[in-house]
């Protein structure tokens, strides 16, 4: 079966820093690029060194200095490509999440989907990824952050701050920018068969629902031990003789 591939076909320097282009093709040969820096794929690698602690010992290492080269980001992108090569041949299939998501890979249904929303099986996968991003992964180390990251991001903190200072709050201040709304038309018929149509939502909410429910039994301190009589052992009666008097 034929896996996916990521192709660099580019880079470009702003703001201090490289991005380079990739080009992703999955399986079904549909292609579409994303941009990465050094230190995004820098991050990866720490993370998939969990799962293939033996596989992936090598890194392309950082350089202080002179590091906008065009010769040196050249001679890095090939090492990066290297790298990403080994990495899809270790994991053709992008099982790990965190490469799917490095490569913004979406899910895709299932051939035999429902006629109204997801299978259950694939909207509680949904549910899983979408609730994962959501948390903070302890067991990875935080990057430290370059000197121009740092300089960018407080550059742009101070902009944030400062526009935020010039705007009085009030009831008769008006939004910087004004929402536009366009009115749908839809036929009674076609409102009846949107309203009737389960949501994805509702169909995620069975899902928590039902596993929360089985959770509720298993943790439930209510509920009678089959063979309980079977497990204890009545203690026997101890004796404890008076001493005598002297």
């Amino acid at each position: 079966m034929r896996g996916y591939s990521v192709l660099f076909v580019g880079n470009s320097t702003r703001d201090g820093h490289t991005e380079y282009q990739l080009k992703v093709v999955d399986p079904e040969n549909t292609s579409w690029f994303t941009q990465k820096r050094y230190r995004e794929i820098r991050e990866l690698h720490d993370q998939l060194k969990l799962r293939f602690p033996q596989e992936l010992q090598w890194f392309p290492p950082k350089r202080l200095f002179n590091n906008m080269d065009s010769a040196f980001i050249n001679e890095r992108q090939h090492q990066l490509q290297l790298y990403l090569n080994k990495v899809l041949q270790l994991d053709p299939t992008c099982s790990v999440k965190v490469l799917r998501k490095f490569l913004e890979i979406k899910p895709k249904p299932e051939p035999g989907r429902l006629a109204y929303g997801i299978e259950s099986a694939t909207a509680h996968q949904l549910l899983l990824d979408r609730a994962s991003g959501q948390f903070l992964d302890l067991s990875q180390t935080p990057q430290p952050l370059d000197a121009t990251e740092a300089e960018q991001k407080a550059s742009n903190y101070s902009q944030v701050f400062s526009r935020m200072s010039q705007l009085s709050v009030g009831p008769h201040n008006t939004l910087p920018f004004q929402p536009q709304f366009k009115q749908a038309n839809f036929s009674a018929e076609q409102m009846e068969e949107q309203i009737s149509k389960p949501s994805l939502a509702q169909t995620d909410g069975r899902v928590v629902s039902d596993a929360l429910d089985e959770l509720c039994v298993i943790l439930s301190t209510n509920r009678r031990i089959e063979g309980l009589d079977d497990i204890i052992v009545p203690f026997p009666p101890i004796v404890v003789p008076l001493s005598s008097a002297s």
